[in-house]
């Protein structure tokens, strides 16, 4: 069996099983088989589940706020999720660019990757956490990204982690854009939401 992280694959190898006594030898290959499959399972299942998870909370660790500006209400936190963006499909379509398919968006994709890392004052390593289901006593981490703005400059930027980042095996761990490395703007969206909320953490004494 290998598991391929990066995408969540799992992939078993089909291995022949000789023995000159048929019988024994089917058996043998159907309790490998099974135990494969159960071993299979037992790592699939959390990526399904996984998946399915709504943001509980967003936390922003910036050079002011070492501890983290923590967004637990429901009804911000839970606006944004990573389930979207490139490599994303809904009934077999890419749906990250239409236009009426946005909720829980925070990149904005359709503006396109921005290849050079732009300027900016208040620099927020954003991590999105998640209950994996109803029975957690805890939510999870399971996104990192960074979020960059000035103050008083319209538009912020959001960056993800790619390869040769620390974080980019961890995310690749939820979710593969095949884009990351690059910036992007954020949402609207986010900017009316959190930044304004990070705003005042820069400006708290």
């Amino acid at each position: 069996m290998k598991v391929d992280e990066t995408l969540g694959i799992v992939t078993i190898a089909a291995h022949s099983c000789a023995n000159t006594n048929g019988t024994i030898g089917r058996i043998a290959m159907f309790t490998q088989s099974f135990r494969i499959l159960t071993a299979a399972m037992l790592i699939v299942v959390p990526l399904f589940v996984h998946a399915k998870c709504q943001t509980s909370r967003i936390v922003a660790v910036g050079d002011a706020h070492p501890q983290g500006v923590q967004i637990t209400e429901p009804d911000i936190a839970g606006r944004f999720n990573i389930w979207n963006g490139p490599n994303v499909r809904v009934n077999g379509e890419a749906v990250h660019l239409n236009p009426d398919l946005q909720d829980g968006h925070f990149i904005d994709w359709s503006s396109g990757p921005i290849h050079e890392r732009p300027t900016a004052v208040a620099l927020f390593t954003v991590s999105f956490f998640c209950f994996f289901n109803g029975g957690d006593s805890h939510d999870h981490q399971i996104y990192i990204v960074d979020y960059l703005f000035s103050p008083e400059v319209h538009g912020g930027y959001i960056f993800l982690p790619g390869r040769g980042d620390a974080r980019y095996p961890f995310n690749a761990k939820s979710i593969v854009h095949g884009v990351e490395g690059s910036w992007f703007r954020s949402t609207k969206a986010w900017e009316d939401t959190i930044r304004p909320i990070l705003e005042r953490s820069v400006d708290a004494p």
